[in-house]
C-alpha cells in the first residue's frame, strides 16, 4: 500500500514499495500489556460458522491425529467448544482482534491446550494453569515434552510478570533462559523486565545477553529492547542512559516511547533533519512537515526547504504549487541542491496542472551548461508531458531519441507504445522489435501482446491468431488472461482442481528429525503457533540441506507457517508450478498457494470481497507472512501501516463504508491495533478493501490499484472518461510499481478461483473486465 507516497514518475519504483524485501519483525508478545496480550490470541482458534470444520480445500495433514488441519490449530479447548456448541457451554466468537473464549471444560478439554487459551484471554490470571501444564507437559515420554513444557514455563513467567509477581516471573523465566537456547532471547527480556526495578544490574545484563546473540525480531521489537534499556540504565544512574534516550527519540520518533524519549532533548540541526526522515518513513507527515518547518531560520535552512518541498511532491501531494516555489527559492539559493530544485520544480509544476511552465522549466534544465546531472530525467519527463496529453506521435519522437542512460529501455517502450496509441502502421514493427530484445518473459509478452493488437488494426485473423497463440503459452499470465477474456470460445479451456482436501503426510522415514516433529506437533497441538514457527526456523537449515522436503511441508503446517511451506513448495516444486494446473497436482498447488488463515478469510469475507479476495492480497503484500513489516513500516499479512489503520478505525467509527460493514464483527475499536496479529490484520484490511470495493464497482484492476497507490491516485487516472479498456488503462498507469502490482494480484487471484474456488480457468479469468466503468463514487479516500 505504498506506491501513493511515490513520486509521479511513469516508471518510478519511488513508491517506498520495497516492502517484500526487508521482512522480518513481529510485535512484541505482550508479558507486560493485558490489553496487548488479549488482542493477540493463537492463530489458530477458529470461529463462527468455520468452527464446524477445515475448509475443504485445505491440505489433510495426517498424522497426528490432533493435527491442524489447514495449517492452523484448532486447540483441544476450541475443539471441545465446537462440540459443546449446542449447550452453551462455550462461547467461541472471532472479533479480528481478539477471540471471546470460555475454554473452562473441565475433563473434556486438554489442560494444557486450555491454559495457553486462558493466557491468551487474560495473562494475569493463568500462571498458576501454566505451571501445571507445564509440569504436567515435562511428565510426558516424548522428544518433545521438554521444550513444550520450557515454553510453558515461559508463558507463565510472563504470567507472572502481567500479574506484577516479578520475583517469580524473573525464577521462571531464568530456568528457561538457562535450560532452551532457541527461548532463551525471549526469556531474558522477561529477566530484564522483571528485575526492574529493584535490580537494574541485572536487567542490563540480561539485555546485554540478549544483544550477543542473532537478533529475534519475531519476539522483540528493537524499540522495546531500548526502552527497557533506557529504563535500567535511569535507574541506576548510568551515563549511557542519554544516548540512550537520543537513540530512541532518532530512531523512533513516530512511537510513543520515541515521543516521550524527545522531550527536554536538545538535538543538532543534523538531528532534526534525521528526525524528520524517519518520520517521513513512518508517515507521520505532519511530524515530518513540523520539524522541517522548525528548521527554516537555521543553518540548514536550504536542505530544510528542500525537504520540505519534496515532501509536499511525494509525500503530502496537497500544494504543488507551493513545492514549485519552494524548490524555485532552493534554486535561488544556487547551492548543492539547486540542479535537483530546478528539476523538481518542473515536476511539481506539472503535477499542479501548469503544463506550459512545466515545459518550459523541463527544457530549461536539458540545456544547462554544463549540462545537469538531471537533464536525462528532464529530457524524458518532456516526453513524457506529450504522452500525457495524448500527442502520442510527437511522444514518441522525444523517446525515440532517448537511446542511453537509466530511461533508455522504459523510452523505447513508450516510443513503440506511444505509435500504437497513435495508430500508426509503424508500431507493429516497433513492438516486434521490442519483443525479440526483451531481457525476460514479462516484457515479452508485453510486446508480444501490443503488437499482436497492432496487426489486428490492420489484419484481424493475424492478430487473433498471434494472441490465441500468447494465451496458450502462458494461459495464467496477465497477456494471456487477457486473451482469454477478449476470445473466451477460442481458447483452450483448464478444468478446475477438486476442492476436496489433498492428503499431506509425514513420510515413513523421518531418521534424525524425531525431536523437531514431536516439538512442533506438540506445541502446535497446544496451541503455540510461534513457538513452533521458532523452533522450526532453528531446523530449516538441516531440513533444506538434507532436502526433507516433506517433512519440512507438513511441519510448516502444523507451525501455520504458510510463508514457509509456499516458500519451499515453488521451491521444491518449480517445474510443475511453470505449467498449467492439473488434477494430479492439486496438492502441490494447494500447498504454494494455501488459504492461510482461512477461518479469519471467510469470517472477513463480505458482498463483493470473498476469501480468495483476501488471500490473494496477501499472498502479493506479504507472502503470508504475519510479521512481515517493510522499511515504511507497513505491518503484517496486509501491509497495514498503523496510520491507515487508525484511519480505518476512525471511518467505521464515522459510519463510512457502512454497507460493507454491516455484519463485520466489532472486535477492534479502541487502541492502537496490533497489526501483527493475523485476525486484526486481515479484519482491518478486509473492510479496507471491501469500502474499495464499494468505491470502485468491485473492479478488481481498479481495487488492486487504489490499495497501491491510493484511491485519489487511481481516480486522478480517469481523465474525466465514462470506461476505458482495461488493457489500456493498466497499461498507462504511471507508477511502475501499481502496474506491476495490479497484473500480478490478478494472476493471483485467477490461480486461486482455479486451486481453491472450484472454478474452471474461464470462469475465474472474469475477474479481469474488458473494460472498465470510470464512475467517480463516493467513498474511502485515503
Amino acid at each position: 500500500m505504498s506506491a501513493r507516497y511515490g513520486s509521479h514518475a511513469p516508471d518510478s519504483r519511488a513508491p517506498l514499495g520495497a516492502r517484500r524485501a526487508a521482512f522480518g519483525r513481529r510485535a512484541l508478545w505482550a508479558a507486560t500489556s493485558s490489553r496487548a496480550a488479549r488482542g493477540a490470541p493463537s492463530p489458530g482458534l477458529r470461529s463462527g460458522a468455520d468452527a464446524a470444520g477445515p475448509s475443504r480445500s485445505s491440505p489433510r495433514i495426517h498424522p497426528p491425529t490432533d493435527r491442524p488441519a489447514d495449517g492452523l490449530r484448532l486447540p483441544a479447548a476450541a475443539r471441545a467448544g465446537r462440540r459443546a456448541r449446542g449447550s452453551g457451554a462455550c462461547v467461541l466468537g472471532l472479533t479480528g482482534a481478539a477471540l471471546l473464549l470460555v475454554p473452562f471444560l473441565a475433563a473434556r478439554v486438554d489442560p494444557v491446550a486450555s491454559a495457553v487459551a486462558s493466557f491468551r484471554l487474560d495473562p494475569s490470571t493463568s500462571a498458576r494453569r501454566l505451571i501445571e501444564a507445564a509440569e504436567l507437559a515435562k511428565g510426558r515420554r516424548s522428544p518433545g515434552a521438554r521444550t513444550l513444557s520450557s515454553a510453558l514455563t515461559l508463558l507463565a513467567a510472563e504470567a507472572q510478570l502481567a500479574a506484577g509477581a516479578r520475583a517469580r516471573a524473573r525464577t521462571l523465566a531464568t530456568t528457561v533462559k538457562d535450560a532452551e537456547p532457541r527461548l532463551a532471547s525471549r526469556a531474558a527480556f522477561v529477566v530484564a523486565r522483571a528485575a526492574l526495578p529493584k535490580d537494574c544490574e541485572a536487567s542490563l545484563g540480561a539485555l546485554d545477553f540478549i544483544a550477543s546473540r542473532p537478533v529475534d525480531g519475531e519476539w522483540l521489537p528493537e524499540e522495546r529492547l531500548l526502552e527497557t534499556r533506557l529504563e535500567a540504565e535511569t535507574i541506576c544512574k548510568r551515563p549511557a542512559a542519554g544516548l540512550t534516550s537520543r537513540r530512541l527519540a532518532l530512531e523512533f520518533p513516530a512511537t510513543a516511547v520515541g515521543r516521550l524519549a524527545s522531550n527536554g532533548v536538545s538535538f543538532t540541526t543534523g538531528e532534526r533533519l534525521q528526525r524528520a526522515e524517519t518520520l517521513e518513513k513512518a508517515r507521520d507527515y505532519a511530524a515530518a512537515k513540523s520539524e522541517l518547518l522548525g528548521l527554516l531560520e537555521s543553518e540548514s535552512a536550504d536542505e530544510a526547504r528542500f525537504r520540505l518541498a519534496r515532501l509536499e511532491l511525494d509525500r503530502l501531494r496537497l500544494d504543488f504549487a507551493g513545492a514549485a516555489r519552494l524548490f524555485a527559492e532552493v534554486a535561488r539559493a544556487q547551492g548543492g541542491r539547486a540542479p535537483e530544485a530546478r528539476y523538481l520544480r518542473a515536476r511539481a509544476l506539472f503535477r499542479s496542472g501548469d503544463v506550459a511552465a512545466a515545459a518550459a522549466a523541463y527544457e530549461a534544465v536539458i540545456a544547462e551548461s554544463p549540462p545537469s546531472p538531471h537533464s536525462g530525467d528532464a529530457t524524458f519527463f518532456r516526453a513524457f508531458l506529450e504522452y500525457e496529453a495524448e500527442r502520442y506521435t510527437g511522444a514518441s519522437e522525444r523517446f525515440v531519441r532517448i537511446t542511453d542512460g537509466a530511461w533508455a529501455e522504459a523510452s523505447q517502450w513508450y516510443a513503440a507504445f506511444s505509435l500504437y496509441l497513435a495508430k500508426k502502421p509503424e508500431a507493429q514493427a516497433a513492438l516486434d522489435a521490442l519483443a525479440k530484445s526483451a531481457p525476460g518473459p514479462e516484457r515479452r509478452r508485453r510486446a508480444e501482446y501490443w503488437a499482436a493488437r497492432a496487426l489486428s488494426l490492420t489484419d484481424a485473423v493475424a492478430g487473433r491468431r498471434r494472441l490465441l497463440s500468447l494465451a496458450d503459452e502462458a494461459p495464467l499470465s496477465w497477456y494471456g488472461l487477457l486473451v482469454r477474456r477478449a476470445y473466451p470460445q477460442s481458447v483452450r479451456g483448464l478444468k478446475p482442481l477438486p476442492t476436496s482436501r489433498s492428503t499431506l503426510t509425514l513420510p515413513r522415514g523421518i531418521g534424525g528429525f524425531e525431536r523437531v516433529v514431536d516439538e512442533v506437533r506438540l506445541l502446535a497441538a497446544a496451541g503455540l503457533q510461534d513457538f513452533a514457527r521458532r523452533i522450526l526456523a532453528d531446523a530449516r537449515e538441516e531440513l533444506r540441506r538434507r532436502k526433507a522436503h516433506e517433512i519440512q511441508a507438513v511441519l510448516s503446517s502444523w507451525a501455520g507457517d504458510y510463508a514457509l511451506l509456499s516458500r519451499t513448495t515453488h521451491a521444491n516444486f518449480a517445474r510443475v508450478l511453470a505449467d498449467e494446473p492439473t488434477r494430479d497436482q492439486a496438492s502441490v498447488w494447494q500447498r504454494a498457494y494455501p488459504l492461510a488463515y482461512e477461518p479469519a478469510l471467510r469470517a472477513h469475507a463480505r458482498a463483493g470481497l470473498n476469501r480468495l479476495h483476501l488471500a490473494s492480497f496477501m499472498l502479493k503484500e506479504s507472502g503470508y507472512d504475519p510479521s512481515a513489516i517493510s522499511p515504511a513500516h507497513a505491518i503484517g499479512l496486509l501491509q497495514l501501516m498503523p496510520r491507515t489503520a487508525e484511519a480505518i478505525l476512525l471511518a467505521r467509527a464515522a459510519g463510512v463504508g457502512s454497507s460493507v460493514d454491516e455484519d463485520a464483527p466489532a472486535g477492534v475499536q479502541t487502541g492502537p491495533p496490533n497489526l501483527f496479529n493475523p485476525l486484526v490484520n486481515i479484519e482491518l484490511g478486509g473492510w479496507y478493501l471491501a469500502a474499495l470495493s464499494e468505491r470502485f464497482g468491485g473492479q478488481l484492476p481498479l481495487i488492486a490499484a487504489a490499495y497501491n497507490a491510493g484511491p485519489p491516485s487511481v481516480v486522478s487516472w480517469f481523465r474525466g472518461r465514462p470506461s476505458v479498456e482495461t488493457d489500456v488503462f493498466v497499461e498507462n498507469i504511471p507508477f511502475r510499481e501499481t502496474r506491476e502490482y495490479v497484473k500480478r494480484l490478478s494472476e493471483f487471484y485467477v490461480v486461486y478461483g482455479v486451486v481453491h474456488g472450484g472454478e474452471s480457468l474461464e470462469r475465474a479469468s472474469k475477474v479481469i473486465p474488458t473494460s472498465l466503468d470510470l464512475t467517480v463514487r463516493p467513498g474511502v479516500d485515503f
